[in-house]
């Protein structure tokens, strides 16, 4: 019996969110096993998300790990806005 297309387009749409899944943990754990600072690469796919991913993403990175134990240093806001980065995507 062949898929409605209510049943194939949330199939599709599990399929999308799972590799999108898999692309924020890729970046996580590439932010992870980096070290301060951020490469341009990384920090482009970074702000490739919404703010509540980057957010996630950025706190397995060495420097958020610093700021938790009282190191100061940019906050998340300065080093967004300091990346500059056109959002825009054709």
């Amino acid at each position: 019996m062949a898929s409605t297309p209510n049943k194939l387009s949330l199939k599709l749409w599990k399929q999308a969110e799972r590799r999108e899944t898999e692309e924020r943990e890729r970046i996580r754990l590439a932010v992870a096993d980096g070290k301060p600072p951020l490469s341009e690469e990384l920090a482009l796919a970074i702000v490739a998300h919404n703010d509540q991913q980057a957010r996630e993403i950025l706190r397995s990175h060495a420097g958020y790990r610093l700021k938790e134990n009282g190191v100061s240093g940019p906050t998340d806001k300065e080093i967004t806005q300091s990346l500059s980065v056109d959002r825009y995507v054709p």
